[in-house]
């Protein structure tokens, strides 16, 4: 009997929008949301940002390092490109298992757009009214969409407030913060992983590289998705204001090849090493 009533509480409420970007890890959250909600996520929002002309990328290059810094970033791209070993572990930062069963096309109603940020995406998510939104992916979402739901919920790679930003773990690494490795689900403000924290999943130190990274993922997205539906389904999670004095907004011109290469480094060094 009361199965039957939570289920007609479920079918008169609004639904669950996702925003996210376009790739295997992301479908697959959002076909397991889909099922785990019991079907309702209304709509996926896939921001797919068209390939610029190889010479707007050259200078979007130039722009970001700057003339000055040209010569040796240009010296640690050519590194990059040299030793595959150095890229691959780079990758290991992004391991998580697989799972065929949520690994088709999205079951959801999909919308594919060059911008969230757009009058058809505002337009299209305002018509749903929905109870919440969940954004996974890097794009900065424009404010008035985060205030459609009552709720609108983010994840980020990076322990709040130490690491904000752009590739936030990546940057706790080069600076040998390995405490601070993590991933943040955080309400979603308008200033960049700001919100108040719903949880941090933090890494297990026991594990060895790269099952460090494939654990900590996986655990990251299975709270994620726990969170986003107990929100759903109305329960009440206290959330914890951030200081962000605390830590560093960093931005994607900040993540060089430079960089890349040296986290590379230091990977391969822990390897030898049993664990974190």
């Amino acid at each position: 009997m009361l199965g039957c009533f939570r289920a007609l509480l479920l079918i008169g409420m609004k639904g669950i929008v996702i925003i996210t970007t376009d790739s295997a890890p992301k479908r697959e959250f959002a076909n397991r949301l889909y099922e785990e909600s019991g079907r309702r996520v209304d709509l996926v929002v896939v921001q797919r940002a068209p390939k610029k002309p190889f010479a707007s990328r050259v200078l979007g290059f130039v722009n970001k390092v700057g003339a000055l810094g040209l010569p040796r970033e240009l010296f640690f791209l050519t590194l990059w490109f040299c030793f595959p070993n150095i890229r691959k572990a780079n990758g290991w930062i992004g391991e998580r298992s697989e799972n065929s069963q949520y690994a088709h096309e999205c079951a959801p109603r999909t919308l594919a757009v060059e911008s969230v940020n757009t009058e058809k995406v505002y337009n299209a998510i305002v018509k749903l009214s929905p109870q919440l939104i969940v954004i996974w992916g890097g794009m900065i979402v424009d404010e008035r969409t985060l205030k459609i739901a009552p709720q609108t919920i983010n994840m980020h790679f990076g322990w709040c407030p130490y690491y904000r930003g752009t590739n936030g773990n990546y940057h706790a690494i080069l600076n040998n913060d390995l405490e601070h490795l993590g991933i943040t689900v955080h309400y979603a403000v308008s200033k960049v992983d700001a919100g108040g924290i719903l949880g941090v999943v933090s890494g297990d130190s026991k594990k060895p590289i790269p099952e460090f990274f494939r654990d900590l993922n996986d655990r990251g997205e299975a709270a994620y998705r726990s969170i986003a539906l107990r929100l759903f389904h109305g329960e009440h999670i206290q959330s914890s204001e951030q200081d962000i004095s605390m830590g560093k907004n960093y931005r994607l011109k900040d993540w060089t090849y430079e960089k890349r290469y040296r986290l590379g480094k230091i990977l391969l060094a822990k390897v030898q090493n049993p664990t974190f």
